[in-house]
């Protein structure tokens, strides 16, 4: 009832259909590039495997995208009472417009957020740093429809993109009140999940989504402007968990780390600096192995050999340590006691942190080459929790999409037998280990069905049926709910 009282107020203030309007693409930056037009004309695709594909065809043609990319966003953010619907589908769309409470389902050809969260979703892969401005602007002037402040693309794109982020965001919470006022003040333009009473209420939203953002970048020139807001006669000078965790997070932070993967003023060619950047995920210093990740990003295809190759070494030596720079010590502390220095894990003991950024990168880049092993890192099940099936594995197998699906029908297929190796292997060198096959089979499940679920691709629905049935594996029943969330969505999405 909500959602479709929500259309109709839409339609109304939108003024009913109006014509749909095509990207004309517009580039500020030299010569057009056909190749990345197409591209971008495929993200008004109603098929989400179309759309998909064009996403990793744009992360692959690298910084050149980038420009064109702003531009969208630029031009559907400046003209939001002009209807943009799914390719084929505008009649589809109008009819929604016309009545939303009989169309409501036809609600999902109307795609300009989605085009708006395409666009920002590669821009971040791409850590394109001069998309920073417009990605506020998104977060400014988007309401989240969750709780979870952090949630959304325009956050995860912000971070990824790093140290360019910072000074605009820091512009966001000083400037949050003018900025909410010019919302509020423009009717015209719904967005979504709005739920705030006020301008002013928008506002305190504007500041704490930006400070989750300034956390999770980890840069010291956030803390006093935090700091300010929580002082007398200053917004939150009650209090803000959002931002009191923020500063919390900075402050335990080491800083003042320079850049060491920037990229430097010489003539050496990019593929003689990329194992410099790479060594630097081994750092201690979260500044350090972000930075690393930031310049990785920017390679993009140029550094996923490395990446392949660091990867698949991790994989096949998951059960013996690896120690963060210079923290060998502390590393081998961890190995002897696991209990008595459990903080130690992550820190120095790095095994399962250098696999996730690994596997992040990997992801961003939609790397085909990586899923075998990034199915195998799922299948040791010790980079997550067994309740996470929306961690880095399953997000990096969703971005890679359709090249993924088999193999992780394959996994969901020989979980067991899969698991009954591993823990015989593993508590054979550790004979207290403690590695149980029955666990071990239920963690490769939960992670390889959310992937499933998120990639949406019907072939995999007779396994996920098969795992319903009486005389399937022995499974933990609590999986059943997800197994048949999966195929709810599965088949929503085949039916979309």
């Amino acid at each position: 009832m909500t959602k479709i009282v929500l259309t109709i107020l839409l339609a109304s203030t939108l003024g009913g259909p109006k014509p749909p309007c095509r990207w004309q693409g517009a580039q500020p930056y030299g010569a057009q590039n056909p190749d990345v037009k197409l591209l971008i004309s495929d993200l008004w695709s109603p098929d989400d495997a179309v759309r998909d594909s064009a996403k990793a065809g744009l992360v692959k043609v690298g910084p050149n995208a980038g420009p064109y990319l702003v531009s969208l966003i630029e031009e559907i953010r400046n003209h939001p009472k002009q209807h943009r619907f799914a390719t084929g589908k505008e009649r589809e769309g109008e009819l929604f417009y016309q009545d939303p409470a009989a169309h409501a389902e036809m609600g999902k050809f109307v795609i300009d957020w989605r085009l708006v969260y395409d666009c920002v979703d590669v821009l971040g892969d791409l850590r394109y740093s001069e998309a920073a401005p417009i990605i506020i602007r998104v977060l400014t002037e988007r309401e989240p429809c969750d709780l979870l402040e952090t949630m959304g693309y325009e956050h995860y794109a912000l971070v990824k993109i790093g140290e360019p982020a910072v000074p605009p965001l820091i512009d966001a919470i000083r400037n949050a009140a003018s900025i909410a006022e010019s919302i509020w003040g423009d009717g015209t333009d719904i967005r979504p999940c709005l739920s705030v009473a006020n301008a002013e209420q928008l506002a305190g939203r504007i500041r704490q989504r930006a400070a989750m953002a300034l956390r999770d970048i980890g840069d010291e020139r956030a803390i006093p402007v935090l700091e300010d807001l929580l002082k007398p006669g200053q917004p939150f000078e009650y209090g803000n968990g959002y931002v009191q965790y923020a500063l919390r997070v900075l402050r335990a932070r080491p800083q003042n780390v320079g850049n060491l993967a920037a990229p430097v003023t010489t003539e050496e060619p990019v593929e003689a600096r990329i194992p410099a950047v790479v060594s630097q995920l081994w750092s201690s210093d979260d500044s350090v192995r972000r930075a690393a990740k930031v310049a990785l990003g920017k390679l993009g295809p140029i550094a996923e050999p490395y990446l392949v190759s660091l990867l698949s070494d991790i994989v096949d030596h998951f059960d013996n340590p690896h120690f963060a720079t210079g923290k060998e010590p502390e590393g081998e502390s961890y190995w002897r006691d696991p209990l008595g220095h459990v903080d130690f894990l992550d820190r120095f003991e790095i095994t399962g942190r250098l696999a996730l950024d690994c596997t992040e990168l990997l992801g961003d880049v939609r790397s085909r080459e990586a899923v075998p092993i990034i199915v195998r890192l799922m299948e040791q099940g010790r980079t997550l929790p067994a309740y996470e099936s929306r961690g880095p594995v399953s997000l990096a197998l969703l971005k890679i999409g359709e090249p993924a699906v088999l193999p992780l029908i394959e996994a969901l297929n020989r979980a067991p037998s899969i698991a009954a190796s591993i823990c015989r292997e593993r508590n054979q060198k550790v004979p207290d280990a403690g590695c149980s096959p029955e666990k071990l089979a239920d963690r490769i499940r939960v992670t390889a069905v959310g992937a499933l679920a998120a990639i949406g691709d019907r072939r995999a629905l007779p396994t996920l049926e098969e795992l319903l049935k009486p005389g399937a594996p022995q499974h933990n029943k609590a999986i059943d709910a997800l197994i048949e969330s999966a195929i709810g969505r599965i088949r929503a999405k085949s039916a979309g």
